[in-house]
């Protein structure tokens, strides 16, 4: 399996409130791989915002792969427990781009 490079991850927070992405991950054939693409191990985005992110993704170029982002909520001072977006399959590519939008 080859690598898709310069890939653009994009997530886009929908939810209504501040989040904080904690864990990226993508499947490489039946495995999930984690890729740490969070400065400090989290990143947070604010309502109606995105955050952008171009890697090299090992082993899934030109392959069917999925992305999933475990966030949390912003609630008060304190955050809630994980939420899990994930996309649909994608064949994933160099140089191109994929959109994980935030919703609940």
């Amino acid at each position: 399996m080859t690598s898709a490079g310069e890939f653009e991850i994009i997530i886009q927070n929908k939810t209504g409130v501040e989040i904080k992405a904690t864990k990226f991950e993508y499947m490489d054939g039946s495995r999930s791989k984690n890729e740490n693409i969070f400065f400090g191990g989290n990143d947070r985005i604010g309502n109606n915002e995105e955050r952008r992110y171009t890697r090299t993704l090992q082993g899934v170029g030109g392959e069917m792969t999925s992305f999933t982002v475990t966030y949390q909520h912003r609630v008060g001072n304190n955050w809630s427990g994980n939420h899990v977006a994930q996309t649909d399959r994608f064949e994933c590519n160099d140089r191109e781009q994929k959109v994980v939008v935030l919703t609940d």
